[in-house]
Order: C-alpha cells, then sequence, then structure tokens
C-alpha cells in the first residue's frame, strides 16, 4: 500500500492496470454466462427469416406482438391456438406461421376451451 507522499512508480502502474484489466474480463466473462444461473434467455421467438412474405404478412395482418398488452390474462399460453414447445422451445401456432412466444399475444386470441 502505497504511503500519501509516495509517487506512483512506473512498475506499480503497470500492475495495477494488469489487475485492474483482468477484473475487468472477469466481470465481462461473468456476466455474459448468465443462463443457467437463473438468468436464462429463452430462444428467439420473433426470428422470423424462415417465413415467407405471405405468412409474415399474416403474422402482421393479425396483429402478432411479441409481449401481451394484456399480460398474462390474454397471451399464447391460454390461447386456444397455441401449442406450446418443449423446455427453452418457442410454441407454435394453428393460425400463425414460425416460431410463436408463450408471452405474445395476436387479435385471433381465444381462451383455451
Amino acid at each position: 500500500m502505497m504511503k500519501k507522499n509516495d509517487k506512483l512508480t512506473r512498475r506499480e502502474l503497470i500492475r495495477r492496470g494488469a489487475g485492474l484489466g483482468a477484473a475487468t474480463i472477469g466481470l465481462l466473462v461473468l456476466g455474459s454466462g448468465t443462463s443457467g444461473c437463473g438468468g436464462e434467455e429463452g430462444p428467439n421467438c420473433n426470428d422470423t427469416s424462415g417465413l415467407t412474405p405471405q405468412q409474415q404478412s399474416t403474422r402482421s395482418s393479425l396483429g402478432y406482438v411479441a409481449q401481451s398488452p394484456y399480460g398474462t390474462q390474454k397471451n399464447c399460453t391460454n390461447c386456444n391456438f397455441y401449442t406450446a414447445g418443449g423446455a427453452q422451445q418457442c410454441g407454435s401456432c394453428t393460425l400463425i406461421a414460425g416460431p410463436i412466444d408463450p408471452n405474445a399475444y395476436c387479435n385471433s386470441w381465444a381462451a383455451k376451451a
């Protein structure tokens, strides 16, 4: 530990810089590896790159949104047309082609029977 009137030597500056750099890299690695630690991110159910223009148009015309404005009261999870995917997988819909987020909503939502 340095005293108040000690000067910072080049060697000390390099040592501290290397320590700070290693700590920064460690934090970045820990921060980016949150999956598996309770911060899992599911699959990207909004990737429509594999859909035809007509399928994308249908998705838009039905008002599909990735996050239901009605919360858990009206979302794909409790819609009659939705079929859940497996763990960490998108679901599917009988009306809309492509991956379906369980928390999504569209104008054709109908309560499960």
